[in-house]
This record gives structure tokens, sequence and C-alpha cells, in this order.
């Protein structure tokens, strides 16, 4: 035995399978999606349960963006609340508009409402 194998088991090689795409509201989301964290990237899962809060949360009527994360009962970063509302907004099942007739806050962040495409 030699020292390379003292310090690193030998590792066997084992099928790894890709997380594959799952079904949302009868539309295909990704399993997993990317962020990035200083110099590198991380795959995060997509959590179905958010997107569930999301949704009931937008029932009520259009949303700001920058406050969604106070509408969701979930114990997530913002962050993720953003990723979450982006893939809804990629897949279709969301809108994203740009009201400029809505107060802005002390920042002048930016005044997007996000609402339900879904009937």
């Amino acid at each position: 035995m030699n020292q390379a194998q003292l310090f690193e088991p030998e590792v066997k090689p084992a099928g790894y399978s890709p997380a594959s795409p799952r079904w949302y509201r009868g539309r295909q989301i990704p399993a997993t999606y990317l962020e990035h964290q200083g110099m590198r990237a991380v795959q995060c899962p997509t959590l179905e349960w958010v997107m569930d809060e999301i949704m009931e949360a937008l029932r009520g009527g259009p949303l700001l963006c920058r406050e969604m994360h106070l509408y969701t009962a979930s114990p997530v970063r913002i962050d993720v609340v953003a990723k979450h509302v982006h893939l809804l907004v990629e897949i279709g099942l969301v809108r994203m508009d740009y009201r400029f007739d809505w107060p802005r806050d002390r920042g002048g962040s930016n005044p997007a409402v996000v609402e339900s495409v879904e009937v």
C-alpha cells in the first residue's frame, strides 16, 4: 500500500444519472438550478412548494416583485424566492410587468409587478 492509497480511499465508479426534469402544473421544470457563490457554482434543487406558495400569493392579485418574499410563509432566503419567481416567468405561469406609475421606495428600486397568468 502506497501513501496515496492511505489518504485517498479507492473510489469505485458508480452509475450517476443527472436529475431529470419534472412536471409542474403541466409544464416541464428543471430539477435543479445553478447558483453562483463567489468563484464557484452550486446546484440547488427546484422547490415546488415555494412555487406553490408564490402561486397562492398571486391568487389575490398582482404583487410587487421586491415584496414577494413577504407573502411566502416559507423560511427560505429572498434570493431563492426570486429564483423561483423567475422560473415561473420562464415557464409561462406568471408574468412580470414594469409599472412605472407605482410608487418607488427610497432606494428607487424597480417597480416590477408579478401577476398570475394561469386561469
